[in-house]
């Protein structure tokens, strides 16, 4: 689970040809692998790589417990499916290519924002020209010591607005309340936490769960759903939490999510709070029913110009009304597709077949997880580039590997089968 896994650079122990996203081998035949910048996504070859012998979507539904069942008989000596949980596909109807479009926030719109906020959670009071600071680097302070841990460091928004490019890195932190702007809001903590805990720190450290360390149980909601903990207001159960948190950000307050996006609460943690619990809930989005992989904080491997980036993000439920905390990326991030949508992909059973030839002979995995995903990746940042996001629609495999600590999230592309990966060290 996620409070056991450390992230870091991964090992390499998969053979380079057919993991590189630009240069797929394809499998089906004997065309030559593409070649192409390997810090930019090229639309043009991706089209070449899509197989031809591709298999209806609803087959594929059709067929699927079937194709587990053969998954699991046929002995294979690198991946151990004996132990693994299919997640279902029925939601999976059509497929894309998506490009995701950052949301950029204006100064006004920033400023405007963290007021109106401050009058929902009733801290009116909070000066906005001393405490409204910038983090974006656009007007250095050369006034403070740079290894200070005051806000002071950070120049008051205050003194040089309206004069900002961009709203994406104004914040409040105190002791009161905490919030942050970067594609909308990126962190919040209403201040409920640390007051409840009685400490002098800054109301940041709920977002960034440095309150919630003490961890009493953790799981998949959908397994957890009935159990119940006292929350500060009243017993809660782990579902009626996850359907806070996924109210909460589907309502969409302060800006409006993407269009055809909706939530899904994957995992939860049960952590103390004195004599009383919170839920730390995972977040991720779902386009048009398909959710996206999901991750932790930590490391991840930048390997040959693409870097997957899962969704991130953590909700924190203390109370039976609302979200006290969270941070992590935006559901208000659009998306765009590009090319045509598809309605046949490689199915489960290529897939396997696909990524048992992309590893390496002496590596296993002993298969935790598959499901089908939109899996999320990084270009551009090789060369100090404002990068570009893209989401592949893919089969994931999460396991560990028996040869070492590591937890691999592999993903096989299910136009292309192209092979995409990072790992995490699982701590001891």
């Amino acid at each position: 689970m996620k409070k056991r896994i450390i992230g870091c650079l991964l090992i390499t122990s998969i053979i380079l040809s057919g993991c590189s996203f630009w240069k797929p081998k394809n499998t089906e035949d004997d065309r030559k692998p593409m070649e192409q910048n390997s810090a930019e996504f090229d639309w043009g070859n991706y089209q070449k790589a899509i197989y031809q012998n591709r298999t209806l979507i609803k087959e594929c539904n059709a067929n699927y417990q079937k194709d587990i069942s053969t998954i699991k008989q046929k002995e294979n000596k690198m991946l151990d499916f004996s132990n693994c949980k299919f997640e279902p596909i029925d939601e999976v109807k059509s497929v894309s290519l998506l490009q995701e479009q950052i949301l950029d926030v204006t100064p006004e719109q920033s400023v405007n924002t963290i007021k109106q906020w401050l009058k929902d959670i009733h801290k009116e009071d909070i000066n906005t020209d001393e405490e409204i600071r910038d983090a974006s680097g656009q007007y250095p302070n050369n006034d403070v010591d740079e290894n200070t841990d005051s806000p002071d460091y950070w120049p008051a928004v205050a003194d040089h607005y309206p004069d900002f490019k961009t709203g994406s890195g104004f914040f409040i932190n105190t002791n009161q309340c905490h919030i942050q702007m970067g594609a909308g809001i990126y962190s919040m903590s209403d201040g409920v936490i640390t007051q409840y805990l009685g400490t002098n720190g800054m109301a940041g450290l709920d977002a960034l769960g440095s309150n919630s360390e003490d961890v009493k149980a953790e799981g998949f909601v959908s397994e957890m759903k009935d159990q119940s903990w006292e929350l500060l207001s009243r017993k809660v159960t782990v579902d009626e939490g996850a359907k806070i948190a996924k109210r909460y950000f589907e309502e969409g307050k302060y800006f409006p999510v993407a269009q055809g996006v909706t939530i899904d609460v994957p995992e939860v943690s049960v952590f103390a709070l004195k004599n009383k619990y919170g839920y730390d809930y995972t977040i991720r989005r779902k386009y048009e029913g398909i959710p996206f992989a999901y991750g932790d904080y930590g490391q991840r491997n930048l390997y040959d110009g693409y870097q997957v980036t899962p969704d991130v993000k953590h909700a924190y439920v203390v109370n039976d009304q609302t979200v006290s905390a969270y941070v992590g990326q935006s559901e208000s991030n659009s998306l765009k597709k590009i090319g045509k949508e598809q309605d046949s992909i490689i199915d489960c059973k290529k897939a396997v077949s696909i990524l048992q030839k992309s590893m390496a002979t002496e590596l296993k995995i002993n298969v935790k997880r598959v499901a089908f995903v939109y899996c999320k990746c990084a270009f551009g940042e090789e060369q100090n580039e404002t990068p570009d996001y893209y989401a592949f629609p893919c089969w994931e495999f999460q396991g560990e590997n028996s040869n070492n600590q590591e937890y691999l999230h592999l993903y096989v592309d299910a136009l292309t089968g192209a092979v995409y990966m990072y790992g995490n060290q699982i701590e001891q």
